[in-house]
């Protein structure tokens, strides 16, 4: 009787044996067997197996199941991911986790892309994380770090750029093609609805959420700019008018409407009544 027993115990070793031999011979390309197919795998547990996405079919003898694959060097069963999540690691079956700066691509859960936020560099393509490459005629937004419309020549006041060198009248205004500026819509409102023909076009009539810093507002969120000044290119909001000096200010900063403060080291040209020109002060 103990001699069955023993014959049992011994062909059950050698099945286990063919069974981990044949499983070997399936591991190929380095530590990864490149299917999904279930398969055998030592372990490196004593007695019976303790399988991690794995099935113990017998003493010391895992079989991944589908979806996973061996790590050779790990003796373990990991997620097969066939897009290989790159920027990220394989968490299940088909799903990556992607690595800090990086998202889930839209088009697949196997691959992780770079992140610029919830508009996505709007119309541009994000190359690494917070950083987008507009297509030409867009200029990336320093501070909203999206792709807008560049007008190179700028937009008269009361206007916004919508397109490459487009520009479109703000609500309330109309194009007066004749001096290429915006001028209130005839017929709009002041705000108390007295219909406003063309009039003092710097009375206040609109809604802003931020004060016009040397301006007035003249609709939802619109702020015209007093004379002698202009929009300051580095606001984004488009609420702040900064003087204007139409002959700049060289070696100095424009201060006022057509007025330079010189850097120090520099005064101005008194060899020119008016001149806002600064020139070197050991020159006098």
């Amino acid at each position: 009787m103990a001699r069955y027993i023993q014959l049992g115990i011994s062909l059950f070793y050698i099945t286990a044996l063919i069974v981990f031999i044949n499983a070997q011979q399936g591991v190929k390309n380095g530590h990864y067997h490149r299917n999904t197919t279930p398969y055998s795998v030592p372990t490196n547990e004593t007695g019976y197996c303790g399988c991690v996405d794995g099935d113990c079919i017998a003493p010391r003898v895992c079989r991944c199941r589908p979806g996973y694959i061996l790590n050779e060097a790990r003796h373990r069963c990991e997620a097969v991911c066939e897009g290989g999540c790159l920027h990220g690691q394989c968490s299940r079956p088909g799903v990556c986790s992607c690595d800090p700066g990086y998202i889930i691509s839209p088009r697949d859960r196997e691959s992780c892309v770079p992140d610029c936020g919830p508009n996505n560099c709007n119309g541009g393509q994000c190359v690494s994380p917070g950083v987008c490459s507009c297509r030409p005629g867009y200029i990336r937004d320093s501070i909203t770090n999206e792709c807008t419309p560049e007008c190179r020549n700028g937009c008269p006041i009361n206007s916004r750029c919508t397109a490459p060198d487009r520009c479109v009248c703000n609500p309330g205004f109309e194009m007066d093609h004749y001096d290429n500026r915006c001028v209130i819509s005839s017929g709009s409102y002041d705000g108390n609805n007295n219909n406003n023909n063309g009039g003092d076009h710097h009375q206040e009539q609109g809604h802003c959420d931020r004060q016009c810093i040397n301006g007035v507002c003249m609709g939802y969120n619109i702020c015209s700019c007093n004379d002698g000044y202009t929009p300051d290119p580095r606001d984004s909001t488009r609420t702040r008018c900064i003087a204007s000096c139409p002959g700049g200010c060289i070696n100095g900063i424009c201060s006022a409407p057509n007025f330079c403060i010189c850097h120090p080291g520099y005064t101005k040209d008194r060899g020119t009544k008016g001149s806002q020109r600064c020139v070197p002060r050991y020159n006098y």
